[in-house]
């Protein structure tokens, strides 16, 4: 019970396999505070990911506190705090499992069925809306931007329509 509590397990803020330069931070945490290194795309830059090598076996994890899973407030923090930061995509490192895209793909299915369910209030749904958190390409590199910017074009074959969609 008090082991949960007491910080000493190596873990790390930002995406796994990047340098300093990359955002990554390293901190040590409590079992009850990190999360699994399976579900760094969906906290890594709200909540301190565990080093694999530290995570403790399945049957002493309920004991430790280790949470199983990663809760939609903490994923809704998690791409607060990654629109907050402008160049958090572009210098995302190129040895990581997965790329910016797929990363903030897995965070939006975490928050859509909270979303759903009517777990967040008005205000933070509008603030979610205005945080450049989605990876787009501007041909000088990537980049980020809010949902509510976002635009796709119309092929040529829908010409008497609209040539870009909300």
């Amino acid at each position: 019970e008090t082991l949960a509590g007491v910080p000493f397990v190596p873990a790390a803020f930002g995406v796994p396999g990047g340098r300093a330069e990359t955002m990554r931070c390293n901190v040590l945490c409590a079992f009850s505070q990190g999360s699994l290194p399976t579900h760094w795309p969906v906290a890594f830059m709200a909540r301190p990911t565990m080093h694999p090598s530290c995570v403790p076996p399945a049957f002493a994890r309920s004991a430790l506190r280790v949470k199983s899973g990663v809760s939609a407030e903490i994923t809704l923090a998690h791409l607060l705090a990654l629109g907050g930061v402008q160049s958090a995509l572009r210098k995302w490192p190129h040895d990581c499992e997965l790329d910016p895209v797929a990363a903030v793909r897995a965070s939006l299915k975490a928050v859509a069925a909270a979303v759903a369910d009517g777990d967040f209030s008005s205000a933070e749904i509008e603030t979610l809306k205005r945080t450049a958190f989605v990876p787009v390409a501007d041909g000088s590199g990537a980049f980020a931007e809010a949902p509510a910017r976002l635009f796709a074009r119309a092929p040529a074959s829908l010409a008497p329509l609209r040539h870009e969609i909300p």
